[in-house]
């Protein structure tokens, strides 16, 4: 996990992450949606600089993360015998890293690949799944939702 570099980024850093999550903004949930994801990624803009492969890198891995706790969670409230058939319902959506492992190391490793490579040698197929992964993204009122491809 990359960890905030703890200094405030540069104005140019700064600037891409707004770039970023205002990418499509038409109302004004998705506006808040928008200001979550850059207050999410602004300690990291040092971090990516102008590199947007390594801005939805960091963005990848803080999504990740926070699902695995949220799945942590849900599995708490559930061990201790509470049941609601709404947190029955999303558990399946939290479980995304531990139920498709494979799937989302491949993603990771893909970005991994393309983060260290020069902007002219990336891998075609790297950049496809990629894409795949994030060419249906959609925020929604009540939270993020990825469409499958």
């Amino acid at each position: 996990m990359l960890l905030p570099s703890g200094k405030e980024p540069t104005g140019a850093a700064h600037d891409l992450t707004q770039k970023f999550c205002n990418y499509g903004i038409k109302t004004m949930t998705d506006e808040m949606i928008g200001n979550l994801c850059y207050s999410e990624l602004i300690p990291y803009a040092e971090s990516y600089k102008d590199n947007q492969v390594k801005a939805t890198q960091v963005a990848t891995i803080i999504l990740i993360t926070k699902i695995q706790a949220l799945s942590g969670e849900v599995s708490t409230i559930t061990e201790m015998g509470i049941r609601d058939q709404n947190i029955n319902n999303c558990g399946p959506f939290f479980a995304i890293g531990s139920t498709y492992p494979d799937t989302t190391n491949s993603m990771l490793d893909a970005l991994e690949r393309l983060t260290a490579a020069e902007e002219g040698k990336r891998n075609k197929e790297d950049l496809e799944t990629v894409h795949k992964w994030t060419k249906n993204w959609r925020p929604n009122t009540t939270g993020p939702r990825a469409s499958a491809s």
